[in-house]
């Protein structure tokens, strides 16, 4: 899991050794829509908004870095990289899957269009029926 998301490739770079020694079952996990101690650590600002948006434009830069043929540069407005690459490859191809979480609707419409597999939580504490019908209608 990539718990400190202003560090994408440096953080999640290493899961593909992961993905190796476990034979192909790796994912990413990126939730969205917090704020919390650990991102107001990195000194990002903390607001809401930008909890929800800056997870969004990481999937396509791990994607891109998993599968470049050679290094390359994003300058973009949550992240900047410079020579991004991965020297290893990840098992799975042509990437091991990036899933992604968070509870808020705009969190839901930021998050979900760009991970392979969207998830909820299992809880009693919030009302799943309500919460699934706002994702799907």
């Amino acid at each position: 899991m990539c718990k400190r998301w202003d560090t994408l490739v440096f953080t999640c770079t290493p899961n593909i050794p992961l993905d190796h020694l476990s034979g192909g079952r790796t994912a990413v996990h990126l939730i969205t829509g917090a704020v919390t101690r650990s991102r107001r650590e990195t000194g990002i600002s903390p607001t809401m908004m930008r909890a929800i948006a800056a997870p969004r434009s990481m999937p396509p830069l791990l994607q891109r870095t998993w599968t470049a043929p050679a290094p390359f540069e994003h300058q973009g407005e949550f992240y900047r990289v410079v020579g991004a690459y991965a020297d290893i490859r990840c098992q799975q191809v042509p990437h091991m899957p990036i899933y992604g979480g968070g509870g808020s609707p705009a969190a839901m419409r930021a998050l979900a269009p760009v991970v392979d597999v969207y998830m909820l939580w299992g809880s009693r504490s919030r009302p799943l029926p309500r919460l699934w019908r706002r994702c799907v209608l």
